[in-house]
């Protein structure tokens, strides 16, 4: 159950992670009376809204497929371990 919670509260913290980023990477932009002279274009904002999404995307592949995994693993190891003591222990 413990398991759970934590993966709900591991989304909501990626989701607020990444909302409040997205909100800001849109522009208000003010509106100014059109001039005869050309103006310099200004350089356009870094696609920061993909590059969230890719990040919370390769996260929560992380968290959700490849942590288990890894988790299982050291449990194995570790009993692995425990289980050569006990039987070296047996044989004294």
């Amino acid at each position: 159950m413990r398991n759970r919670f934590q993966n709900i509260i591991v989304l909501l913290l990626l989701s607020a992670a990444i909302v409040p980023a997205a909100s800001a990477a849109f522009q208000v932009v003010p509106w100014v009376e059109p001039t005869p002279e050309p103006t310099p274009v200004e350089e356009e904002p870094l696609p920061i809204i993909p590059a969230l999404m890719l990040i919370g995307g390769i996260s929560l592949i992380g968290y959700f497929f490849i942590l288990p995994k890894y988790e299982a693993n050291q449990r194995k190891k570790a009993f692995e371990k425990i289980r050569a003591e006990s039987a070296r222990l047996r044989d004294i």
